[in-house]
């Protein structure tokens, strides 16, 4: 499903610079105008755009365990949006995402099935997610699907 401004889902998954912990303002504020859920994962592969990482979707079973298909999950933190429809619209300004800007864009939002990891159980999750959207043939791969919290 494509973005929307309007959208009830107030649940977005992040895995790289906006996690919550790290020191990147945009971190901050969106650290400020949410509340943390957990960790979570999806399905995908994390490459390295310079200094910070981008996620690519891959086909999988979705409630397959990752040893049964390598490293084929990126790992990252689940938020529950206080005001989604005003966080949203920042962090498209701050991807370059959305009608606002030409395409192509680098990224997508979408709203996508993620997996929420609990302390007894896994959980599944319908969250906004970003998705990288531009060629990664260049790109290094990050094996292990984590980007590091700094």
């Amino acid at each position: 499903m494509p973005h929307s401004d309007t959208s009830p889902y107030d649940l977005l998954f992040v895995y790289g610079t906006l996690r919550p912990g790290c020191s990147h303002a945009m971190a901050q504020r969106l650290t400020a105008e949410s509340d943390p859920l957990g960790s979570a994962r999806i399905g995908g592969a994390l490459y390295r755009i310079g200094d910070y990482p981008g996620l690519v979707l891959c086909d999988r079973p979705p409630d397959t365990p990752p040893a049964d298909h390598g490293d084929a999950w990126v790992t990252g933190d689940l938020v529950r949006l206080r005001d989604p429809a005003a966080t949203l619209r920042w962090l498209d300004a701050y991807e370059e995402t959305g009608p606002a800007f030409p395409e192509p864009w680098e990224y997508r939002r979408l709203l996508l099935p993620v997996n929420e990891i609990g302390d007894k159980r896994t959980t599944r999750r319908r969250a906004w997610v970003y998705i990288y959207a531009r060629s990664v043939e260049r790109l290094e791969r990050i094996i292990g699907g984590h980007w590091p919290i700094a």
